[in-house]
């Protein structure tokens, strides 16, 4: 009525569109209400008493193993309106609900990629104990035999001991072994004035002790005791002095 002569048409189109959305309201609202009454005739009293119950035992829904977890993050959206993280020394976690309440988390901040796939200190005290008298290999087997599994979850194996040893400074037990006074190939023959092969030999006849150190077949021997075998004799062929039967007390208890 207070338009401007000019501007009646304009103002007729925008009454009709206007008149046009306050109809399809009107039926939307018409709509919802009828299904809203059907949803409730579908329901019972005791299915309206369980489904109003379930918000008072989140918990129970929350762990249910057959919630999916796209339900889960749908609570989770329904719950809680933002959430502000602090990272510093530990994270803080300030959450603000739908309601208007607040609380703060505090917690520790995730573990690097190594970190998560660290070896556990129990298992490597094992480790430790276990390369004073065995090699990679053997302690290896023995560690799968208790059921240990390494920091990323897998078997062990005399690869994955190496790795550890060099990562941790732990001794191998051919280490333990040479600072308990074992002798390797090469020292006892300098010390007897013999070849490394008559070394070997010598082990076969029995005249010198020794054993293996580690998974590639190195060998340790025993130090000789006061009379060590010597070389053949030219005229006779035969041993002059017989082998050391006697060992280090020290020696005798490694």
């Amino acid at each position: 009525m207070h338009v401007d002569p000019t501007n009646r048409l304009v103002a007729d189109s925008l009454e009709g569109e206007w008149n046009d959305k306050l109809h399809r309201l009107s039926e939307a609202q018409d709509d919802y209400e009828r299904g809203r009454k059907a949803d409730r005739k579908m329901l019972d009293e005791t299915q309206r008493q369980k489904l109003f119950s379930l918000p008072k035992d989140l918990p129970a829904i929350w762990n249910d193993p057959n919630t999916p977890q796209r339900e889960r993050k749908r609570i989770v959206g329904l719950m809680i309106e933002d959430v502000t993280l602090i990272k510093r020394e530990e994270i803080n976690a300030h959450v603000r609900f739908r309601g208007g309440a607040t609380t703060t988390l505090k917690l520790p901040l995730p573990l690097n990629a190594w970190q998560g796939r660290k070896t556990s200190d129990h298992i490597l005290a094992q480790i430790d104990e276990l390369l004073k008298h065995h090699t990679d290999a053997q302690t290896a087997v023995l560690l799968n035999e208790r059921g240990l599994k390494t920091g990323a979850g897998d078997e062990f194996s005399s690869e994955s001991l190496r790795w550890i040893r060099y990562a941790t400074g732990m001794k191998s037990y051919k280490e333990h072994q040479r600072e308990a006074g074992m002798l390797t190939t090469r020292e006892i023959a300098a010390q007897l004035c013999i070849c490394e092969h008559s070394v070997k030999r010598w082990h076969r006849k029995g005249l010198l002790q020794g054993f293996t150190c580690n998974d590639k077949g190195d060998w340790l021997y025993y130090p000789p005791a006061e009379n060590p075998p010597i070389k053949y004799s030219r005229k006779n062929n035969r041993f002059v002095s017989p082998a050391c039967t006697k060992l280090p007390e020290q020696l005798q208890e490694v």
